[in-house]
């Protein structure tokens, strides 16, 4: 009996004194965590946010004439002087160190008076425009998008709702002067301060200005004042990239790749008229330069965005911090560096490739982490970032393959060429500007006349688009006449 109990003892010794090893060895933490980010540098503080934002954050312009002012002023109520100096500070004030941020950001939020992401029960100035337009739109609304069935024309669906274009634009005139301002701003740079609880503009408001402001302007061109209203929409253009470039917050980014989304689809669809004037497509050539990555990408807003993913506010026993930072500081530069370089030149998705646990031993060394690490690594969360890479890329193929539709239309010949896929392969920019998805030319489809990139899934659909999902292909139509 007393050997039974010596050898229990015994037994016992050794299991806790392994349990201290054990516990010992994952006390001998990594060094602090670092991302692998291009263009970045060796020399980021990941301390903390504001040391980590610092470092590659520039000092935003607050001067008056910077247009992300005047998307705040966009719904001030009729008859403000949006441009006075009162109206101006009213918005300064939540972001210039100067002033008592903290008491201001709180006053905003506070108010059901004013617009925040989210809030339900909003009852600002703006608030009588949103019900109007959802009541006006109600039964027969889909017009003011794109069609998502290609076959489907979207100038001839806003020349059948003429009369409410007309109602709309009467409506909310005041809105669409003021936003003409914001398109004509020469500086647009995003201001917001980096905290939780920032104030962003109305970016509801945004879009359904934009939504009108763009149908308008097609409406324009087809009644004959083609020319000011292709003008009109390569400047939206312009500003859109401005503002894509000019974002911090990830939703703003968002919002103003939307932007420049639907602009485009609008060219597209003007384009594709047969009373298109041929010397248009110049002007859209040379207002569609190529894209540089700034103009479609998020790089700053996902860094920001990112980083928090990186927080690891406690440890414990079996958690090594730094450690399980290096994880997510690895699985946030895989999916910004997926931005720069184009999906058919990855590896893998950067969805994949992300178990930690690997071996029969994965456990030896910081278990909790692993597994923290590996439970959000497949969350909703990570998805939703990498869906941010997939509309980037999918704004790169719709401009892409607008000014090659431009391109086609204007050397395109019936009767002449014998197919387009001739014409096409003729043109230096449908060789070079590559689809992202294949690193091959975009896939013209004679039968449904539409262009398409196989999309971030990197799998050829045969032109089938559906944007519930990010394993779609991305079309373009383009549908060519025998122009008068």
């Amino acid at each position: 009996m007393k050997k039974i109990r010596k050898i229990g003892l015994i037994v016992l010794v050794v299991l806790v004194a392994l349990a201290v090893v054990y516990i010992g060895f994952n006390q001998w933490d990594a060094p602090p965590p670092t991302f692998s980010i291009e263009g970045l540098g060796d020399n980021v503080d990941t301390s903390s946010f504001k040391n980590f934002y610092s470092t590659f954050l520039t000092q935003p312009s607050f001067d008056k004439r910077n247009g992300y002012y005047r998307l705040w002023t966009l719904t001030e109520p009729e008859g403000t002087d949006v441009e006075s100096d009162d109206v101006i500070f009213k918005y300064r004030r939540f972001y210039d160190p100067k002033f008592d941020n903290d008491k201001y950001i709180k006053e905003w939020n506070a108010s059901d008076e004013n617009w925040f992401t989210n809030r339900k029960g909003y009852k600002g100035s703006f608030k009588p425009y949103l019900t109007k337009w959802k009541q006006m739109l109600k039964k027969d609304g889909d017009w003011v998008n794109p069609p998502k069935d290609p076959t489907q024309d979207w100038t001839r669906e806003v020349l059948a709702h003429r009369d409410i274009v007309v109602e709309l634009q009467t409506l909310e005139k005041v809105f669409l002067e003021r936003y003409q301002r914001v398109v004509d701003s020469e500086v647009f740079e995003d201001f917001t301060l980096i905290r939780p609880d920032f104030p962003v503009p109305h970016l509801l408001a945004w879009l359904q200005v934009t939504k009108l402001y763009i149908i308008v302007h097609m409406l324009d061109a087809v009644d004959g004042n083609w020319e000011t209203g292709v003008s009109h929409l390569l400047n939206h253009i312009r500003f859109s990239k401005k503002a894509v470039k000019g974002s911090r917050t990830l939703i703003l980014n968002l919002v103003a790749k939307a932007v420049q989304r639907l602009t485009l689809q609008a060219l597209a669809s003007l384009m594709n008229q047969p009373e298109f004037p041929a010397p248009l497509y110049e002007k859209i050539i040379d207002g569609l330069p190529p894209l540089e990555n700034e103009d479609f990408g998020t790089r700053v807003p996902m860094l920001l965005e990112g980083f928090n993913l990186t927080r690891i506010e406690k440890g414990g026993l079996l958690l090594q911090k730094n450690r399980t930072r290096q994880y997510f500081c690895d699985l946030v530069s895989k999916l910004v560096n997926s931005e720069k370089i184009p999906p058919f030149q990855w590896e893998s998705s950067p969805l994949e490739n992300n178990k930690v646990k690997n071996g029969w031993f994965w456990w030896l060394q910081n278990p909790a982490g692993k597994s923290e690490f590996e439970r959000v690594a497949e969350s909703q969360t990570v998805s939703n970032l990498f869906t941010v890479v997939f509309k980037s890329y999918s704004l790169k193929a719709i401009y892409e393959m607008t000014r090659i539709s431009a391109e086609l239309h204007l050397h395109y010949t019936p009767g002449k060429d014998k197919t387009v896929k001739e014409v096409l392969d003729r043109l230096e920019t449908y060789r070079s500007w590559v689809d992202p998805g294949s690193g091959k030319p975009y896939v013209w489809d004679e039968r449904r006349q539409v262009l398409y990139s196989i999309g971030t899934d990197r799998d050829d659909d045969g032109g089938k688009a559906d944007y519930t999902t990010i394993d779609t292909d991305i079309i373009l139509p383009v549908v060519l006449y025998i122009k008068n």
